[in-house]
């Protein structure tokens, strides 16, 4: 088991597809986080799923902006991938849409908050969302994910005139990741989260599965019922190739 400990951020991680994947528990690293933007040392965040996997296997851009970021573990297929490849799960699933509710929930007061990225309208529901969940926090960029490249660049700029603790960016993979990587630096924010559909759902948009659903580690196959053209190539399709590149690793000693 090719389990260590990275230096500079002391989370135990896996390595895995050329990754250093976090395995923890989610308290540990809402903790850590925090404690991050209490130092105002900056960190990037982004979580790898098997279709994450699949894109970085092919996207070289993407795969530096995942390998130089704190890489948190997604979705069944990551466990499936650990068990084929160490033995055993991820002590978590810190997928983002049950982590940064919790993140938000445990920030301290006054806590600075900025959210990018949805279609029009749906930044700002997940605003107020975020408002009633989190009330001790306060929102104070909000932006939609379909600017100009002038009108993303205010926003950057604006940022670095009023900098956030946590940067909220939901642009959709691989461009969020890449957006964060190119643009997004200690002068804006100090902590920055890649966060996919997260606004979505905290806007109400699109409803998660139920819980016994997500307990049994079924959300995947939910999300796929609801949105069958979008989704089905990714899941039918790009679950086997990322099983299949795992079992590879696997039978060539490599991780």
């Amino acid at each position: 088991m090719n389990q260590h400990f990275a230096p500079s951020d002391l989370l135990p991680t896996l390595q895995m597809f050329g990754l250093d994947v976090v395995d923890t528990t989610l308290d540990q690293v809402v903790g850590r986080l925090l404690d991050e933007v209490k130092a105002k040392r900056f960190r990037r965040v982004n979580f790898a799923n098997a279709n994450n996997v699949n894109i970085a296997h092919r996207d070289g851009a993407f795969r530096s902006a995942l390998t130089n970021s704190t890489v948190l573990p997604d979705g069944i297929g990551m466990d499936l991938a650990c068990r084929l490849l160490n033995g055993r799960r991820f002590t978590a699933d810190l997928n983002g849409t049950d982590l940064v509710p919790k993140l938000l929930e445990a920030a301290p007061r006054g806590t600075t908050i900025g959210l990018i990225g949805a279609a029009p309208g749906i930044a700002d529901r997940a605003a107020s969302s975020i408002n009633e969940l989190a009330p001790q926090v306060d929102v104070q960029h909000v932006a939609h994910g379909f600017l100009s490249d002038d009108e993303r660049r205010k926003f950057v700029a604006d940022l670095a005139q009023s900098p956030v603790d946590i940067l909220l960016v939901a642009m959709g993979t691989p461009m969020q990741e890449k957006w964060a990587a190119q643009n997004i630096t200690a002068s804006h924010t100090t902590l920055v989260l890649t966060v996919g559909a997260l606004f979505d759902f905290l806007s109400g948009n699109v409803d998660r599965a139920p819980n016994w659903v997500r307990k049994s580690r079924f959300e995947w196959a939910y999300r796929l019922s609801r949105e069958p053209g979008r989704l089905w190539q990714r899941y039918l399709i790009g679950n086997g190739i990322f099983l299949a590149r795992a079992l590879a690793l696997k039978l060539s000693g490599r991780s």
